[in-house]
Order: structure tokens, then sequence, then C-alpha cells
């Protein structure tokens, strides 16, 4: 998947001289935070993908992902999880989703939440 995913972040700068950061993931919301790392970290080389056999990389990078920069989660929706103690992506994902669903959109908590 890596591999393809250099192919494709060469061929658009041939094409265009843009770089870009390439994410996949089993979800959505994973592929755009390994799309979030890959810009992030330059070990990645712009290029990240999450995959389930490996959850222990899943889970280091939600680890060190910040709640406000979790795709759809606005500066309002960050702010109110930080008070509550919700810092990261990973924290986010362990948070019972009824807790969730309670204080926030549903969309939220099926996005997010296990």
């Amino acid at each position: 998947m890596e591999d393809f995913g250099r192919q494709l972040r060469q061929h658009v700068y041939d094409c265009t001289r843009l770089t870009i950061g390439v994410g996949a993931g089993p979800t959505k919301t994973l592929a755009k935070s390994a799309q979030w790392a890959s810009k992030e970290w330059k070990q990645f080389r712009g290029v990240l993908a999450l995959t389930r056999g490996n959850p222990q990389r899943t889970r280091k990078l939600l680890s060190l992902q910040p709640v406000e920069e979790i795709w759809g989660v606005g500066n309002r929706i960050a702010r109110k999880l930080n008070v509550l103690g919700i810092k990261t992506a990973l924290d986010l994902a362990l948070t019972n989703p009824a807790f969730i669903r309670k204080n926030f959109l549903w969309s939220l908590s099926e996005r997010y939440v296990n």
C-alpha cells in the first residue's frame, strides 16, 4: 500500500509540482489521520498506511494526534473535549460511546468511538 502511495505522490508531483501527503487506512477517518501524520512527521516521507494487521501503529498515531487535528472536529468541539480530558484521538476512541452520544453530536460518536 505504501509503495502505491509513493507512486501516487510522485505522479502528482511530476504533473503539478505540488507535494502531497498520502494516507491510507481501513476507514475514512483513519485514512485522514494517516494523511495528517504523513505531512506532520518527516520519517514517513509523505506516505503512511494504517492497516488492521498493525494495530500498534494505529494506536501510537492516535495517541499523538491532538483532537483538534482530527478530521471533522472543529475548534468548539475540540475545546469541549479538552475540558473533559479528551486530548488525543486515542482518548476519544477509548471514550464510552454513550458519553459521547449524550454530550456531542451522534455523528461524532459514530465516526470516532469504537
